[in-house]
């Protein structure tokens, strides 16, 4: 007999993550290039957004290195907990720069 929808099913399931994975890629890099790019706004706040865009680079990669081999997470958990991680870290570093900015 030929293969059930069930043996089908993790195939399936990667051909979609695969896909997800491009269109989010894709998505992103488009993002931090108007981002990067808008000249609507001065270099240095260019400058501080290319900084911020490295920093949650680098908070993503922490975390997704922070799973080990003898530890399962599931896709979704480690896409939580990186967003949860680089949101913070984002939010902590602009309320240090606004209280720096109203101190006079």
């Amino acid at each position: 007999e030929g293969g059930t929808e069930e043996d089908a099913l993790p195939s399936m399931i990667e051909v979609m993550w695969n896909i997800t994975v491009i269109d989010i890629s894709s998505t992103i890099r488009e993002v931090v290039m108007k981002v990067l790019k808008d000249q609507s706004v001065s270099s240095g706040v260019r400058k501080k957004r290319a900084k911020a865009v490295h920093e949650l680079g680098t908070i993503w990669e922490s975390q997704k290195k922070a799973v080990t081999d003898g530890m399962q997470q599931s896709v979704r958990n480690m896409y939580m907990s990186a967003t949860a991680a680089a949101m913070e870290a984002t939010l902590n570093k602009v309320r240090r720069e606004e209280e720096g900015t109203n101190i006079v």
